[in-house]
């Protein structure tokens, strides 16, 4: 994998999303290898869950909001740049 800014090992103690960045950053490079339309859905499902579970995060209180409009706003450039 490729170094991104912001790497799963960041978050190996916040409940479990590392493991979602992890399944991200897969899709996103076999995205960025083969750029089906098939496979820029998958990105953006990958997206929205990842999404969702960064945000679940925040609730737990797992990651602070400011973290999560970082991450976020970083992840979402990915998918739609």
């Amino acid at each position: 994998m490729r170094k991104y800014e912001y790497m799963p090992e960041d978050f190996e103690d916040k409940g479990g999303f590392d493991e979602d960045l992890r399944g991200f950053y897969r899709l996103l490079e076999q995205y960025n290898a083969d750029k089906t339309p098939g496979n820029r859905g998958l990105l953006r499902n990958e997206y929205e869950i990842v999404f969702y579970s960064l945000k679940h995060r925040v609730l737990e209180g797992f990651i602070t909001e400011d973290a999560w409009n970082d991450v976020n706003k970083y992840l979402g450039g990915l998918v739609n740049g």
